[in-house]
C-alpha cells in the first residue's frame, strides 16, 4: 500500500470519498493534487495532507468543463512535474424519482458532471500517461450501475456510463502500461447520505448484507490499493465496495 514519490490527482477532494482518498494517498507516501469545485475545501484537504508530512497542493476546477480539467492536469504537471495516478471521483446526485416523473434538468446535471466530467478527466490524464508509458486511473462508479434500483434511474445511468468509459479506456491503453479501473461504492456515509433522516439511514443499512453503511475510508483503501503495484495485473475491473449488496 505504498506509493512513495508518486503524484496523484484527486477530483472531488474537498469532501467525502475524495477527501478520504486524498488523505490516504498522502499517508501512502504520494504527492497529492487536490482538485475540487470548492477551492476552500480543496485547500483544507491539501493543508491537512501537508500537516501530516506529505506534499500536497490544490486547484479549483469544475470537472464538467473540459478546459478547466485540462488546466487542472496542467497545474499538477507544473507543480509536481508528473502525473502517475488519478482518482476521478467528483460527482453529483439528483433527486430520486421514478423514471416517468424524472426531469430533463436533472438528467442534464448528472450527465454533465458524472459522465462528461469523467470523460474530460480521463481524456487529459491519458494524453499525458500515453506519452510516459505508465499510469493508473481509478474512477468512481456505483453499485447502482451494477444493480439498478427504482427511483434512481438517472444517477444509476450516469454511473453505468462511467463503467463503460472505464472498460473502454482500460482496453485501449492496456498495451501502453496504463491501468484503468473503477470502484463501485454501495451506501456510504458521505455528505449526500448524511442529509437523510436517521430512520431512512437505518432502513438502508438493514438492506446491506453486512448490516452497516460503508465509510469513506472503506472506499479510499480500495482506491489506493488499485493504484499500487499489488494490483499490477488488474485493469478494466469494476470493484464493488458495497458490503455485499451486489452479491
Amino acid at each position: 500500500m505504498r506509493l512513495s514519490g508518486k503524484v496523484v490527482l484527486v477530483t472531488g477532494a474537498g469532501s467525502g470519498i475524495g477527501h478520504a482518498a486524498a488523505l490516504a494517498f498522502g499517508e501512502a507516501g504520494a504527492r497529492v493534487m487536490a482538485v475540487d469545485i470548492d477551492a476552500d475545501a480543496a485547500a483544507q484537504t491539501a493543508a491537512t495532507i501537508s500537516a501530516r508530512g506529505a506534499e500536497a497542493a490544490f486547484h479549483r476546477a469544475d470537472v464538467a468543463s473540459e478546459p478547466a480539467v485540462q488546466r487542472a492536469v496542467g497545474e499538477c504537471l507544473r507543480v509536481f512535474g508528473a502525473l502517475d495516478c488519478a482518482f476521478n471521483n467528483a460527482g453529483v446526485g439528483v433527486p430520486q424519482a421514478v423514471l416517468a416523473e424524472s426531469e430533463e434538468a436533472s438528467l442534464a446535471d448528472v450527465l454533465r458532471v458524472n459522465v462528461q466530467g469523467v470523460w474530460a478527466c480521463m481524456k487529459h490524464e491519458l494524453r499525458h500517461m500515453r506519452g510516459t508509458g505508465s499510469g493508473v486511473i481509478v474512477n468512481t462508479a456505483s453499485a447502482l450501475a451494477l444493480r439498478p434500483r427504482a427511483r434512481l434511474s438517472l444517477y444509476g445511468a450516469s454511473k453505468a456510463a462511467v463503467v463503460h468509459l472505464t472498460r473502454v479506456a482500460a482496453a485501449e491503453n492496456a498495451d501502453r502500461g496504463i491501468r484503468v479501473n473503477a470502484v463501485c461504492p454501495g451506501p456510504i456515509m458521505t455528505p449526500m447520505l448524511e442529509k437523510l433522516p436517521e430512520g431512512r439511514l437505518t432502513e438502508i443499512a438493514a438492506g446491506v448484507p453486512m448490516g452497516r453503511l460503508g465509510s469513506s475510508t472503506d472506499i479510499s483503501a480500495a482506491v489506493v490499493w488499485l493504484c499500487t503495484d499489488a494490483a499490477s495485473y488488474i485493469t478494466g475491473a469494476m470493484l464493488p465496495v458495497d458490503g455485499g449488496e451486489t452479491a
